[in-house]
């Protein structure tokens, strides 16, 4: 292949990160910030603590504030290998390997950004009862239930089901 061809790949590849990587952010802005319930987010963490009890809600919330500063720092990180590899592809020469390495760094960040939040929801679903539960990802997914139809005959059960 010719250098040409090479750089027109990474600069795709590039690419594609960078809007993976907004898309991530973005999601993450949306899910931490006070937004109206039909914004059309995946899961409102705010709307869904809404549906629990004081005390069950301050302690799913002090779960989420347990991980709060790790998930920053991730994030934090994968930002900073994202602008790495960003001025590494811009560079005039490419350094093959530094290049592999800023992209492993960063997408290894995404992945332990994205490993934290799952154990907070999944922490936050083992401390409630059956029914807490319910309210809680019902409330939370419930703008995604309006905007993505739920098919049996495509084999996927409904939230309510």
């Amino acid at each position: 292949m010719n250098k040409r061809r090479i750089l027109k790949m990474i600069f795709i590849l590039s690419l594609a990160l960078n809007i993976a990587a907004i898309a991530f952010v973005t999601t993450q802005w949306v899910r931490h910030s006070h937004v109206r319930e039909n914004s059309g987010m995946l899961f409102n963490r705010h709307a869904a603590l809404s549906a629990l009890e004081n005390d069950r809600r301050s302690e799913v919330a002090g779960i989420w504030r347990s991980k709060r500063d790790e998930i920053r720092e991730e994030l934090k990180s994968y930002r900073k290998n994202n602008r790495k590899l960003a001025r590494l592809l811009f560079r005039g020469e490419l350094d093959d390997s530094e290049i592999r390495i800023a992209h492993t760094q960063m997408t290894t960040h995404r992945a332990n950004a994205e490993k934290l939040l799952f154990e907070l929801v999944l922490q936050s679903a083992q401390i409630m009862t059956e029914e807490e539960r319910q309210k809680f990802f019902k409330r939370g997914f419930q703008n995604w239930r309006h905007n993505r139809p739920h098919r049996k005959q495509e084999g996927g059960a409904g939230i309510n089901e």
